[in-house]
């Protein structure tokens, strides 16, 4: 898979507005583990996941 990754920047901190384009690609280095886990976080009653 490839695309465009933007970037975007505003006038914050005396800098300009900004807005970047970079070319990226993903590759499948291998089959996924298994099982998959959907949901990798464990969060706990108080939203503190680890």
């Amino acid at each position: 898979m490839s695309g465009t990754h933007t970037t975007l920047h505003g006038a914050v901190c005396g800098l300009a507005p900004d807005m970047k384009k970079e070319p990226f690609s993903l590759q499948l280095v291998g089959p996924p583990p298994s099982p998959i886990e959907r949901y990798p976080l464990r969060c706990n009653q108080i939203a503190i996941c680890y």
